[in-house]
């Protein structure tokens, strides 16, 4: 996968998370935060093999703080049928987004041992292309052309059903993330729609289990659109942005934050970010998104035919 660039000023920050991070949770304790108010859920992408030693010591960090919880749990407390535990600190849940075939390995290998229940988000119509032809789609659909297929890891691909159905097995949660990764905000409703509902239906055919959680791709503000919102409010309960910040017992289903976690990074850049370090860059665009749910008219959940 080709380097990101990011912006000097970022690059910077990037470079300074041991020193960030001190200072940053020495500030939270002076702010006299209350610990156990929130929870956050982390995003991922492909995993290739040489992260996942850096994807393994987050995860065995985070467990051996008692700090991760399972979608069952977030569906329970946004229900009102759970509370957070108050001395417990800040809970994280694992989402996975496009179904790289990295990820169910990182289920098997990292996850499953430690009974660790995830979220993987998935796009059903890619995962039936041949695999000879993956690497141009994903090319096509989840970079929009900016990566020739060529210039993709060798071993980039997307989870088979088979691979799918054991993640489902082993208990972890599956959603959808549109049937072919298009960004949303591009399509006219008529185009939105099918990708948005059709695309839970696919997996439920698949896996023989509810659909209830969404994630958009691309996750930033500009990539979603009142419309789609409305779309998507008919026919799930959940939906992840992939906007940072926190979430809690009030945070509206349908506009659950995110933190990217970037494993090139150093580890306590990792920390600086999954603790909230970043999150001023999001407020407005968070809002933004708050925004636009409220919005929506309520809507039971419907399929589109």
């Amino acid at each position: 996968m080709a380097t990101v660039k990011y912006p000097i000023w970022l690059s910077v920050c990037y470079s300074m998370g041991p020193v960030l991070l001190p200072v940053y949770r020495t500030w939270r304790r002076i702010r006299g935060r209350k610990a156990g108010q929130e929870f956050r859920v982390l995003l991922f992408h492909d995993i290739p093999e040489y992260r996942m030693g850096r994807f393994a010591r987050l995860v065995r960090y985070l467990n051996s703080h008692d700090s991760l919880i399972d979608p069952q749990t977030v569906e329970d407390l946004l229900a009102g049928r759970s509370a957070l535990d108050e001395n417990a600190g800040v809970q994280y849940l694992l989402t996975f987004d496009d179904g790289f075939e990295s990820q169910a390995r990182a289920a098997r290998e990292i996850l499953d041992p430690l009974g660790i229940k995830a979220l993987f988000f998935v796009c059903p119509e890619l995962m039936n292309v041949p695999r000879d032809s993956q690497r141009q789609e994903i090319a096509a659909q989840m970079f929009e052309g900016s990566l020739r297929s060529e210039h993709l890891p060798e071993d980039l691909f997307l989870m088979s059903w088979d691979g799918l159905n054991e993640l489902a097995a082993s208990g972890h949660t599956i959603g959808s993330h549109t049937g072919t990764h298009r960004r949303l905000s591009t399509l006219p409703a008529s185009a939105a729609a099918p990708e948005i509902v059709n695309s839970a239906d696919l997996i439920e055919a698949h896996t023989d289990k509810p659909v209830q959680w969404f994630a958009y791709p691309f996750g930033d503000i500009d990539s979603i659109d009142a419309s789609s919102l409305a779309s998507i409010s008919q026919r799930y309960t959940y939906c992840c942005t992939g906007v940072a910040g926190p979430n809690g017992a009030q945070t509206e289903p349908l506009a659950i934050l995110r933190e990217n976690i970037d494993l090139d990074l150093s580890f306590a850049y990792q920390l600086f970010v999954l603790e909230g370090g970043m999150d001023f860059l999001y407020r407005r665009s968070a809002d933004k998104y708050r925004s636009m749910i409220s919005s929506i008219p309520q809507a039971q959940p419907a399929r589109i035919s």
